[in-house]
């Protein structure tokens, strides 16, 4: 004889301890030395810079935000990211933690420096403990670079 199989259905008010947003994210790599309007096209490890090549192709060209190639994340574009987040934008759903997993420096190994390396991670921490008072729970790694 088969016994019927069932699974019994969790309240309403227990469901609700496991549903909880989120947001991750990772590798948001901030060029310091991005420069709007410099070639998104290069020989080099990193684009958009200011040792990047002029260009006077409108589709090469790095834009204020960013541009989808060689190029790391300007300044402005990883400030816009972390207002949103911050400032608690329509545009996400209310947060109940926030996980980095880390990758902050630029791929500019031409030319990096500690320095530049630590100015990235204490902006990054700086912007987290923001996070922190605005969301809550803040989780960060150093990931592998």
């Amino acid at each position: 004889r088969r016994l019927p199989i069932s699974t019994p259905k969790p309240s309403s008010a227990a469901s609700d301890v496991y549903k909880r947003q989120f947001l991750v994210f990772a590798d948001i790599h901030i060029d310091y030395g991005y420069q709007e309007g410099k070639s998104g096209v290069c020989n080099i490890s990193c684009c958009c810079r200011h040792d990047s090549p002029d260009t006077n192709d409108p589709k090469l060209k790095a834009g204020k935000f960013g541009f989808v190639g060689k190029c790391d994340t300007p300044l402005v574009t990883a400030d816009s990211f972390f207002d949103l987040i911050n400032n608690k934008s329509e545009l996400l759903p209310p947060l109940d933690f926030v996980v980095y997993l880390g990758d902050t420096p630029a791929h500019d190994t031409h030319e990096q420096v500690p320095e530049t390396f630590l100015k990235g991670l204490k902006y990054v921490s700086q912007r987290l403990n923001e996070t922190r008072k605005a969301v809550g729970d803040v989780y960060g790694m150093l990931g592998n670079h």
